[in-house]
């Protein structure tokens, strides 16, 4: 199938898709709220990830999720897309695709992503995760539900708007004696979602990959997500790392259980975050006003 026609839709489709006549459709188009493009043969044709985009933005409820590709998704009330109970049913019961959809109908309904990771996906993580402690079982159902979880999150980036080459790059991840793939994954979705590029090295990455790293993409701002505990040295470690990358005039953003447990030992001019609603108010303050 053409993969222009696969990733974008005629201004009929998109009105089908919100419920909306199509001459609003045309309208918000020639105002210029939504980005066209023209076929060789002069169709119009609308990305689908910028008519997501508009929709939230706009507040418009998805009336056909199936025409923008995500078939079996249908919308949600606000009041139930924030239902930690609702999410660990579902990761809990093999219901993958019902957990996504979840996500994905919330998130298209308006919810920000800062409100969907601080909310249901860390309430429902750590009533998993605590599951862990029960038996064999436990550690089953928490490997299961945080494979279904890294998926979703995958997913949503099909969703999120292209990153803006004139936007700053921002790179990440865990240290090496962190296992866990999903705050770094919420952490490069935040980032995206303001349209910054991301690089995320993911969990157990050495100190010095993020040195060479910084390097070669030449980030604005590096994220270290310190979930697992740290002992001193690894402590020490990080703490090198903050000073050499502020001497690059590099933003050291540190999050997570044990950046807040260490508070006090980080070198003055790093950024300290305990969830992410505070992290996605710095990537606002970050992000020119005039960046669309």
């Amino acid at each position: 199938m053409n993969e222009l026609l696969t990733d974008t839709l005629s201004p009929k489709e998109l009105a089908m898709a919100l419920g909306v006549s199509e001459s609003s459709i045309k309208r918000w188009v020639d105002s210029g709220l939504i980005t066209v493009y023209r076929t060789a043969g002069g169709h119009r044709r609308i990305p689908r990830n910028d008519a997501i985009r508009f929709a939230r933005q706009k507040g418009l409820r998805i009336a056909r999720a199936d025409i923008l590709g995500l078939p079996g998704l249908e919308a949600v009330e606000r009041s139930d897309t924030l239902d930690g109970d609702l999410l660990y049913r579902l990761l809990t019961s093999q219901k993958s695709d019902h957990a996504r959809n979840f996500i994905h109908a919330a998130y298209l309904s308006g919810v920000s992503l800062a409100e969907l990771f601080d909310g249901p996906v860390v309430a429902a993580m750590k009533r998993i995760g605590e599951e862990w402690l029960s038996g064999k079982q436990g550690i089953y159902i928490e490997h299961r539900a945080t494979a279904a979880v890294e998926d979703i999150i995958s997913q949503l980036g099909t969703l999120q708007p292209e990153p803006l080459q004139i936007l700053p790059l921002a790179l990440g991840g865990a240290p090496p004696n962190d296992p866990h793939t999903i705050p770094s994954q919420m952490v490069a979705s935040m980032f995206r979602e303001h349209r910054w590029r991301t690089t995320n090295l993911g969990p157990r990455t050495p100190l010095y990959s993020f040195v060479d790293a910084t390097q070669e993409e030449k980030p604005s701002l590096v994220w270290l997500a310190l979930k697992t505990e740290l002992k001193d040295d690894q402590v020490s470690g990080v703490v090198a790392l903050c000073s050499r990358l502020l001497e690059a005039n590099v933003l050291p953003v540190l999050g997570g259980s044990e950046a807040v447990a260490h508070e006090g030992k980080w070198p003055g001019g790093i950024r300290l975050v305990n969830s992410m609603t505070e992290l996605d108010q710095i990537i606002a303050d970050l992000t020119p006003v005039d960046a669309s």
